[in-house]
């Protein structure tokens, strides 16, 4: 943590001075640095001293969570929309909190939940669309391969079970001789095996 934003520290963990900047040091270890540096780089509202307060309450929570969780958490928060439209964000004492933490990783891992299931019924509805086509295609198949005779008595069946005004496109006419002949096939199969 140097250059422009170094924390002070506003009381001597084991020797340093007041107003010294910190450093990783064995006073004050590189996971309380990391956290102060992610805040600092994520929230808009930055930690300029590190007092006993605050270092008391990095360690705690370091007891219960690991420093990539604790960053993980902020920078979650970092990305909340509400805190960014409306520069709600929490004091850096007000979030040091293992409950506070918890919330927002939480938050996070129900996210990511949500994200994985969309991202599943993406998958399953685009499977289900491209087996539907698949279908379609090897009725369309099936149909070609009639003789010339059975395609028109398909034909002139859908003719004249269609209103007029439906007759004039040749693909939706085409369509329901398909699913006739799909409906007709699949039934003759029931009688054959007898159910």
């Amino acid at each position: 943590m140097t250059g422009d934003g170094d924390v002070k520290a506003t009381f001597q963990p084991l020797g340093h001075a007041p107003g010294e900047p910190v450093t990783p040091t064995a006073e004050v270890p590189d996971a309380i640095a990391r956290i102060v540096e992610t805040w600092n780089r994520m929230i808009p509202r930055r930690v300029r001293r590190l007092t006993q307060y605050r270092y008391q309450a990095m360690r705690l929570l370091l007891r219960e969570f690991t420093v990539d969780e604790v960053c993980d958490a902020i920078d979650w928060y970092s990305q909340q929309p509400w805190q960014r439209q409306q520069r709600a964000w929490k004091q850096f004492d007000n979030w040091m909190d293992a409950q506070v933490v918890t919330q927002w990783l939480e938050d996070r891992d129900a996210q990511e939940e949500r994200a994985e299931a969309a991202a599943l019924r993406n998958r399953s509805s685009r499977e289900h669309a491209e087996e539907a086509r698949r279908r379609l295609r090897q009725r369309e198949h099936a149909f070609d391969d009639l003789s010339r005779e059975q395609r028109d008595g398909y034909v002139a069946r859908v003719l004249s079970a269609m209103p007029a005004y439906l007759t004039n496109n040749a693909e939706r006419v085409r369509r329901m001789a398909i699913e006739l002949m799909v409906t007709e096939t699949e039934h003759d199969r029931e009688s054959a095996s007898g159910t």
